[in-house]
């Protein structure tokens, strides 16, 4: 057995034990345990996930990014960190040795599951979300801009968290769905919301659900902050000058994926569902632009201005 009690995986387990957990209303079956995320009920319906590297001619395929589809299956590699093969039923990954259970599970939550979600048929942006009056408003946008910090700061105000990372949308883009009930924050951001002190390993600080309220139910969708550089606060409707940057906060795949991805970002703008938020990013500003942002999401339940 590894240092730790990890058996070569995400976290700890004995041989043969099987680890399900749901996903944005997905079933998924591990082998090993994920740290922090909640067990779910068995289901013969879940997609398997096997830590076992794939048997891909990786050096005869030409990739175009991080993924590609070879023969019928949708296949992905970050570099330094990990392979990962889906057919449709189960999912093979082979982590790169060293890779830490922590990153082995962010990984996994934040970049696996999310492509084989849209490989499925939904819309999966790089974003935050919390509930705020009954309705779902996501924080979108490049990292660094404060996605997480904005999400956690609203459910320190009792607001439930939906997602930390990857917001899930059916494919009506009405319903937001929640993932995983655990989020990130950097050292600075988690003393700065929580007054907690990171562990000191120069990762995200992982916070779960004994610290903070997470949804547990599908909710509807309010709208979605494009967060953009600017000191100066604004939020603004989104136009179609913005899809762009919406489509690149978008999960896509190869092939046929980017035309679906480039109309949800259409449709979402075009039906008043994304506003342009500009904030100042600093701390001691901190409360006063979330009081600012839960304001307009209460006087705009239905999600447009």
């Amino acid at each position: 057995m590894a240092p730790g009690g990890e058996w070569g995986g995400y976290g700890s387990r004995m041989p043969g034990e099987k680890f399900h957990f749901e996903y944005s209303g997905v079933l998924f079956v591990a082998d090993e345990r994920l740290a922090g995320v909640r067990e779910a009920l068995p289901s013969e319906q879940a997609i398997s996930i096997r830590s076992k590297s794939p048997s891909i001619p990786w050096t005869d395929l030409v990739m175009k990014g991080d993924l590609c589809r070879h023969e019928g299956a949708l296949i992905g590699r970050s570099e330094g960190e990990a392979r990962f093969r889906f057919d449709g039923a189960e999912i093979e990954i082979g982590w790169t040795e060293g890779l830490t259970a922590t990153r082995r599970t962010q990984v996994l939550l934040d970049w696996i599951i999310p492509y084989i979600l849209s490989d499925r048929g939904q819309h999966v942006l790089h974003a935050t979300a919390v509930e705020i009056a009954g309705a779902a408003w996501g924080f979108c946008g490049r990292s660094g801009l404060g996605k997480s910090t904005l999400a956690v700061a609203c459910a320190q105000r009792g607001h439930l968290l939906l997602a930390d990372d990857t917001f899930v949308l059916d494919e009506e883009q009405s319903t937001v769905w929640p993932s995983h009930p655990t989020a990130r924050l950097k050292s600075d951001s988690l003393r700065a919301v929580t007054e907690k002190a990171s562990d000191g390993s120069g990762e995200k600080t992982v916070i779960g659900d004994e610290d903070l309220a997470f949804a547990d139910h599908p909710v509807g969708l309010g709208g979605v902050f494009l967060l953009l550089d600017d000191a100066e606060f604004e939020i603004a409707p989104a136009a179609a000058s913005d899809i762009p940057t919406l489509l690149e906060q978008t999960y896509v795949l190869p092939g046929h994926g980017i035309a679906a991805a480039l109309d949800g970002s259409a449709r979402l703008i075009e039906r008043g569902r994304v506003h342009r938020l500009c904030y100042p990013r600093t701390f001691d500003e901190l409360s006063s632009v979330v009081d600012r942002i839960v304001a307009f999401a209460h006087a705009n339940k239905d999600g447009s201005l």
